[in-house]
């Protein structure tokens, strides 16, 4: 039977999203935990600078959901995540710290 790419929402704790997610783009990823540079998705299952096992993956490139199914079909141990929803909810976890309201 074939196998399509589904998005699902499932609520995730954003820290430990952000220090075990390779962030892809065309041509290399880098490590959200320690921002290492040139990653390769199909070579890499650890940061190689800060040796945290990548879990969650994100891709940068605007045909990103074309990149979900390549991912899956090669790194099946991965979870693709939106790196629209990432950027978006980092971005409001950084302000609301700046702002005094703690980390939640």
């Amino acid at each position: 039977m074939k196998k399509f790419s589904i998005r699902v929402w499932k609520s995730l704790p954003l820290d430990e999203i952000k220090s075990s997610l390779l962030i892809v783009g065309d041509s290399s990823g880098d490590c959200s935990s320690c921002k290492a540079l040139g990653l390769s998705y199909e070579k890499h299952k650890n940061c190689p600078e800060c040796g945290v096992p990548f879990k969650y993956i994100a891709s940068r490139s605007k045909d990103r959901y074309r990149w979900a199914g390549r991912i899956a079909d090669k790194r099946p141990d991965l979870i693709f995540i939106d790196y629209d929803d990432y950027k978006k909810w980092t971005g409001k976890s950084q302000a609301y710290e700046l702002l005094g309201g703690g980390s939640d």
